[in-house]
């Protein structure tokens, strides 16, 4: 079932400090856990985030009122490395590439050519959600980490 705010406009905030509770939330569900473990504890992440003068954008979408993922840019030069969480609640709705699509387009990350992110070798969700806007592995197989790098180079999708 589909409804009316699922096709609704994407709109990113700025996370602040009042999300915390919100984050924690879809955090608290095994599988966000488990692959944003980075994010942990996230007072200290929010404080790094805060911190960033600007190196780190963090957004949380929205459609219409419905808060439906956090996406992280961290930009170094020409490059942002992202990290990516869809409400537990929202999964398997095209929310990851709406969210991914939306932050590849914001104004203040244009003059990005090359776009990353790491991904565990297992997490299919998240393997075919880049791969729909068109990033490709950087190699066959997992670093000593488990993960795999998913490239895009160019400014937009």
């Amino acid at each position: 079932m589909t409804s009316d705010w699922n096709k609704a406009g994407l709109m990113l905030r700025a996370v602040r400090q009042s999300d915390l509770p919100l984050l924690e939330h879809w955090l608290n569900d095994h599988d966000t856990r488990l692959r944003m473990d980075g994010l942990q504890p996230l007072s200290q992440w929010f404080g790094y985030y805060d911190s960033s003068q600007g190196r780190i954008f963090a957004w949380i979408g929205y459609a219409q009122e419905q808060p439906i993922g956090m996406i992280i840019v961290e930009t170094e030069e020409e490059a942002g490395y992202i990290a990516m969480m869809v409400n537990p609640a929202l999964r398997n709705r095209g929310f990851g590439k709406r969210l991914l699509k939306e932050a590849m387009n914001h104004p203040g990350l244009s003059h990005l050519q090359r776009w990353e992110a790491g991904i565990e070798a297992d997490n299919q969700a998240s393997i075919a959600c880049f791969r729909a806007l068109q990033f490709t592995a950087d190699k066959a197989e997992p670093d000593e980490d488990g993960f795999i790098s998913y490239i895009y180079d160019g400014s937009c999708v």
